[in-house]
């Protein structure tokens, strides 16, 4: 759970998120401030968390899918932090790089999704 999200991922992963804002107070790098200005600027819900997530990705380069399972738990949002965790997203090498030594030939695609 150490790799870094992408926007679609949180989105497709956290589409069910309706207290968006509660979530984001406990995202590192997130200030009370920012929700308020997304809150201000974006009218709907999805564009909401479309901000936060991509604004969350920019001020916290060490952002990672164990800061999203921290944030759900403290929001009490259970359900979602176990369909987060049931993906099981496993990092590995993408085209072009290299593999740790001991890594199995099946971890070689670009991305695993665990069921």
């Amino acid at each position: 759970m150490d790799r870094k999200p992408e926007v679609s991922e949180l989105l497709e992963w956290l589409d069910e998120l309706t207290r968006w804002k509660k979530f984001g107070t406990f995202l590192p790098g997130i200030r009370p401030h920012d929700l308020d200005i997304i809150e201000d600027e974006e009218n709907r819900a999805d564009n909401r968390k479309i901000a936060l997530f991509g604004k969350w990705l920019r001020v916290c380069p060490e952002a990672n899918w164990g800061h999203v399972i921290k944030a759900l738990e403290k929001a009490k949002e259970g359900d979602l932090v176990e369909k987060v965790k049931k993906l099981g997203i496993l990092p590995v090498a993408k085209a072009g790089e290299e593999m740790v030594d001991g890594q199995e030939e099946a971890d070689k695609e670009e991305m695993v999704n665990v069921n």
